[in-house]
């Protein structure tokens, strides 16, 4: 859905629906969203997260002040009521016109008040900023990466988003792996773009020192790739096995030495460098997702678009348990000459979410989960503490909600447990086969029972609602009502149609396991180590299942002090591998987040 980014007419911004607001004034009234008002200056603040909006063209700037000084700001701002200071709004879009006015001293400003989310805040700046009509190739290349990195690093995505192709998102993209120098003589036309991607490989220093006799010696590009491919590189240097090298006729090896020649052997063909190097950094980011879970190339995301994770941040429970396999925190691989393959790990690319969470660290409150861990009763803990070495822990206390977005495939196995769990209970559970019958003829005939809480004109989406309804109800009472919504069906709504209950039966067994008195039981003894469950995760997640199941204490007792910190640094296959192998009772055990948070609590 495409979000209005508040592009209004003068009569729109200012015309008879506006009306000038001040603190005083909001607090005694509800704003509504798309409201165009007249705003006090001092009502507004910048946005919290930033502009997306990375510099201002001076020229432009100072034409937008001089209309402003002459005939006021036409193009109403887009705000947001503040999150938390009341009567206070923050400026999303229209960022020049602000500061343009504060700098005019005006008083009052035109404005669009919306009701947005952080990462719908986000999406008006990035909307805004990328449909200007003076966008250079570097402003484009600059939209591709911040919507890259909205989109956390879909690029197909991202090119939909901008209504490009995936090549062409691909090589805006490549052009900000040129220096700062290249890519502002490619903005002021000194360079054509052909020049700027055949520099884009090579180092920042080789790539300024080019740049200088192309622009003083007007190489064309022609030139340019004609001296490109005839560059050396020392293979001393290379990241890939040069076994293969030996006896190639681009290896100068054979005149290594020869008439005091440098005697480093160089390769001679920059073309099959490049395809090997490039195959080796794709080998090490296979390897690096296996630890780090989401794994992106530098260049792709933004410095101001990403923030560094760490416990010190956000806590160590959090940190743990909430970004330790978040898909949000992704690790970036450095692709530049010179510097592949270096790892710059945890970089959280959800800002809002960030945010929240260093907040609530530094309130000792909750973050705002986007999923909540949610932990089954104990009450057998408080009869027996004491466990065998090499079985599963009594299930962690998870005292503080942490915010997780969790890997899909995780998530699918976890669902498909607990579905074949409920399938297995919940099939020859009384209550349960009423609820399904009673819903689905309350559904199709609109029929209410008395129930409490029980929705008039129900609808296929309230389906587990009712069932779970039902649950809580006698057995005699429910069959009553299933008589009547029979008899209310046949004789009275004969020619409804208000089924929708399609495609609702997955949600419907899962959701209604929490209406059972030991659905903590039967979830945990669905959870199943496989070796297709535990392949999805990274390297950190299965480090705290081990570490909350008892997994390392077991290993450790039976191998020796660190002797699991040492399994885990070999990589997650052989990880994976022996925490299948080792002999270790996982039946008391179940992921404290990412799993029973699947199933929603009952119905109150």
């Amino acid at each position: 859905m495409m979000l209005d980014t508040g592009t209004h007419s003068e009569d729109t911004a200012i015309g008879m629906n506006a009306h000038i607001a001040t603190p005083s004034a909001i607090q005694n009234e509800q704003v509504q969203s798309d409201d165009c008002s007249i705003l006090r200056l001092d009502c507004l603040m910048p946005f919290a997260l930033g502009n997306t909006r990375k510099a201002r063209n001076p020229a432009k700037y100072a034409e937008l002040k001089s209309s402003i000084r002459q005939r006021g700001v036409i193009q109403s701002i887009v705000v947001r009521p503040h999150p938390e200071m009341h009567g206070m709004f923050e400026v999303i879009a229209g960022n020049g016109r602000y500061e343009a006015s504060l700098e005019l001293e005006l008083e009052t400003i035109p404005a669009l008040i919306k009701h947005l989310s952080d990462a719908e805040a986000i999406e008006v700046q990035l909307i805004e900023n990328s449909n200007r009509e003076d966008l250079s190739l570097i402003d484009e290349a600059d939209a591709a990466q911040r919507w890259l990195g909205f989109y956390e690093g879909d690029r197909q995505a991202a090119a939909d988003r901008l209504g490009w192709g995936i090549r062409k998102l691909s090589e805006r993209l490549e052009l900000l792996r040129c220096s700062d120098p290249v890519q502002q003589a490619l903005t002021n036309g000194e360079i054509k773009p052909a020049h700027a991607i055949i520099l884009a490989p090579f180092s920042e220093k080789l790539q300024n020192g080019t740049l200088a006799k192309i622009i003083a010696e007007k190489w064309t590009v022609s030139q340019l790739k004609q001296k490109a491919s005839t560059r050396q590189h020392y293979l001393v240097k290379a990241k890939f096995d040069t076994a293969q090298c030996s006896g190639c006729h681009s290896n100068t090896e054979a005149q290594a030495g020869l008439f005091e020649q440098d005697n480093h052997a160089k390769c001679s063909n920059p073309q099959c460098w490049g395809q090997k190097t490039q195959a080796w950094l794709d080998e090490q980011r296979a390897l690096a997702e296996d630890k780090y879970g989401k794994v992106l190339w530098l260049n792709e995301i933004a410095v101001s678009d990403r923030n560094p994770v760490s416990a010190s941040e956000v806590g160590q429970e959090q940190f743990q348990t909430g970004c330790t396999g978040c898909t949000s925190n992704v690790a970036l691989m450095d692709n530049t000459d010179g510097r592949e393959g270096i790892i710059v790990a945890n970089q959280c690319l959800d800002k809002g979410c960030f945010a929240k969470c260093v907040k609530a660290q530094q309130s000792g409150s909750e973050p705002d989960a986007p999923t909540s861990a949610m932990t089954p009763s104990t009450d057998s803990a408080s009869t027996s503490t004491t466990k065998s070495s090499s079985s599963a822990a009594t299930q962690p206390v998870v005292t503080k909600k942490v915010a997780k977005k969790v890997n899909r495939k995780v998530q699918e196995i976890h669902r498909g447990a607990l579905r074949d769990a409920a399938v297995g209970v919940l099939t020859t559970d009384v209550g349960f086969n009423q609820g399904v019958v009673l819903g689905l003829l309350c559904i199709k005939s609109g029929y209410k029972p008395p129930f409490k809480g029980w929705p008039t004109n129900a609808h296929g989406s309230d389906l587990f609602k009712l069932v779970q309804l039902t649950m809580a109800q006698e057995p005699t009472q429910v069959q009553a009502q299933i008589k009547d919504a029979i008899k209310h069906l046949a004789v009275e709504s004969e020619n409804k149609d208000r089924s929708g209950a399609s495609g609702t039966v997955n949600h419907l067994m899962l959701n209604s396991l929490s209406a059972l008195n030991n659905w903590q039981e039967t979830a945990v003894a669905a959870w199943t180590p496989t070796k297709e469950l535990f392949s999805a995760h990274t390297i950190g997640e299965l480090t705290t299942i081990a570490t909350e199941s008892g997994f390392v204490a077991a290993y450790n007792t039976a191998n020796g002090e660190r002797a699991f910190t040492k399994l885990a640094g070999k990589g997650k296959g052989g990880l994976v591998k022996v925490m299948l192998e080792f002999e270790f009772d996982w039946s008391a055990y179940a992921p404290s987040t990412g799993y029973f948070d699947l199933v929603s609590p009952p119905v109150k």
